[in-house]
């Protein structure tokens, strides 16, 4: 009896040892299998940090096109209004139309004038000579710009104007002349000649 109980023990202990083993061994299979998904992850991590990067890299040459495209826009346009000055000198004062000026659509606000122009030559003893000059905002955001009227190569008034993007305004300036006066006005790189005469 004595011995069939220790058989019994020991058997039992066998068994125990090998549903302890074998839960081991199925134990260390996860362990191994979770340390491979871990692994995995971070390879994926590390390539969409790689990827990130790139796109970076990619956004930052973007940026520097944009900036270089809207300059040679800017400079064009004040080619544009150059000649355009030239013509109104060529042709006695005359005012031409200008062409629209380019708008970036995702650009910041960048401002461009143009159209400068005296609105009348004959004046009364009261009366105020006046100047304008079209602003527009070739950008895509808000953004304010102040416009700088010169007499003679002096400033004689400025004005601020706030535009949201691709939008234009006709700014005006009242000049009191005391007598007939002759002078050069301008506007950035525009410029017109003024003759009122006071009568």
């Amino acid at each position: 009896m004595l011995k069939s109980i220790t058989v019994l023990v020991i058997a039992i202990l066998l068994i125990n040892s090998v549903v302890l083993g074998i839960s081991l061994i199925q134990g260390t299979g996860k362990v191994n299998q979770s340390v491979a998904n871990v692994t995995g992850l971070e390879a994926k991590v590390s390539n969409l940090n790689g990827e990130i990067t790139a796109l970076q890299g990619n956004i930052a040459g973007l940026q520097t096109s944009i900036a270089e495209s809207e300059a040679k826009a800017a400079a064009i346009q004040n080619d544009i209004n150059k000649a355009h000055n030239d013509l109104l000198i060529v042709l006695g004062g005359k005012p031409l139309p200008l062409p629209t000026p380019p708008v970036n659509p995702t650009g910041p606000a960048a401002f461009v004038t143009s159209d400068l122009k005296i609105n009348e030559n004959h004046l009364q003893p009261a009366d105020i000579g006046t100047v304008s000059v079209t602003v527009t905002n070739t950008g895509a955001q808000t953004g304010t710009y102040l416009v700088v009227l010169k007499v003679n190569g002096s400033t004689n008034a400025t004005k601020s104007v706030t535009l949201d993007g691709g939008k234009n305004e006709v700014v005006t300036f009242g000049i009191k002349p005391d007598k007939e006066m002759k002078a050069i006005i301008t506007v950035d790189n525009l410029s017109v000649e003024a003759l009122w005469e006071v009568h």
